[in-house]
């Protein structure tokens, strides 16, 4: 790949510098000094102009200079390919306040370049090749950053952490995420994020917390989630969120946590979950849930806290609790009717279960064919079970 950029690509490109903004009286390195970590090959040639009128050549690693006086420099660094800036939350990471340019130049390395930058304010990295397929954690912890750029993802098939904790940004553009396998934790605790466009996310097999702590987001777009396999904490306490469309899940293992603390959700799609085995904690404290589809929980191991304190959740489908082994807190918080509950035990008790289970079913009451059930799992299934009692 990269032999081939440099013969075909490189000859066609138009050259343009990177350019960064520094104020060398941020924390960091003495008030009049910038510190300039790169990461360059030896047949790379790679030349800083300083801003103060001096340049010199890079060298790998830190790049050190001394200005005359401390303040705002605009730095130039010349290149056709290199491997890139490289900060990963040390050295003077935060006397960068501005990528007024990408350059044209081809960035070999992109995975946790400006980790820590937390006084980045603007970043235009539009028109950079990112040649390494990890773009994971590239503007980690860049608080100040208040909108996402827009850049050249083709080939990149990590994006895991690439926003992480970038408390600042209220909207995002359409990133070309097509060739994307991990999205986990892209937009984790962004929490001043108001919107998301539809992201192509069909390649993605591991979207865990991907938005995770978005608490602004009102409405989450169809994504296509036909490949994703992880989806634990995806839309973990997304507060504001009231519905959720009809994704497909039915590859996902690992659905634990998928809806924490949404606490506006009041509906949920029949969603596929035929191959998920962990359901710890789905819908933990999503109080505004009324009802439940039929959802197949069939392969479902752990269904610990599944619906933890769902607090307007008064009836529950005949779910298939069949491979369950541990269901512990299921429906803790949760008052079902009379009438749903017992006919939630008597399903129960018509199915092959696991021995030894320990299942709480709330403070739901039963009647009396729902008692004969529990009875019945207690006794032939060896399972402990804690609810509100005889009706």
């Amino acid at each position: 790949m990269r032999p081939f950029f440099e013969k075909h690509v490189l000859q066609q490109q138009p050259f343009k510098p990177m350019i960064i903004v520094v104020d060398t009286t941020k924390a960091g390195s003495a008030s009049n000094t910038f510190v300039l970590p790169i990461i360059k090959a030896a047949s790379e040639t790679v030349k800083i102009y300083w801003g103060d009128g001096t340049s010199s050549m890079g060298v790998n690693g830190d790049n050190t200079h001394v200005y005359a006086a401390s303040g705002v420099y605009t730095v130039k660094i010349e290149s056709k390919i290199f491997g890139g800036v490289f900060f990963n939350n040390k050295g003077d990471r935060l006397k960068l306040i501005a990528i007024n340019s990408a350059g044209m130049g081809i960035v070999s390395n992109t995975t946790k370049m400006y980790y820590g930058c937390a006084n980045l304010l603007s970043a235009n990295i539009y028109n950079a090749i990112l040649l390494n397929a990890d773009a994971s954690y590239i503007f980690h912890s860049c608080t100040a950053l208040t909108s996402v750029p827009l850049f050249n993802l083709a080939h990149a098939t990590n994006a895991a952490g690439m926003f992480y904790l970038c408390s600042s940004i209220t909207t995002v553009p359409l990133l070309n995420l097509s060739n994307v396998t991990n999205t986990s934790s892209m937009f984790f605790q962004c929490s001043s994020l108001m919107s998301v466009p539809l992201f192509d996310l069909s390649s993605v097999t591991n979207a865990g917390s991907m938005f995770l702590g978005c608490t602004p987001l009102t409405v989450i777009p169809f994504f296509d989630l036909s490949k994703v396999t992880n989806a634990t904490g995806m839309f973990y306490q997304c507060s504001n969120i009231t519905t959720v469309p009809l994704f497909d899940l039915s590859k996902v293992t690992n659905a634990s946590y998928m809806f924490y603390q949404c606490s506006k959700l009041t509906t949920v799609p029949l969603f596929d979950l035929s191959e998920v085995t962990n359901a710890t904690g789905m819908f933990y404290q999503c109080t505004a849930l009324t009802t439940l589809p039929l959802f197949d929980l069939s392969k479902v191991t752990n269904a610990t806290s599944m619906f933890l304190q769902c607090s307007s959740l008064m009836s529950v489908p005949l779910l298939n609790l069949s491979s369950c082994t541990n269901a512990s807190n299921m429906f803790l918080g949760v008052t079902l009717t009379t009438q749903s509950y017992s006919d939630f035990l008597i399903n129960l008790a018509t199915l092959p279960l696991q021995s030894g289970v320990s299942f709480h079913g709330g403070n739901s009451k039963y009647n009396v064919e729902g008692g004969v059930a529990r009875a019945y799992i207690i006794s032939n299934f060896g399972w402990t079970i804690t609810d509100g009692g005889a009706a």
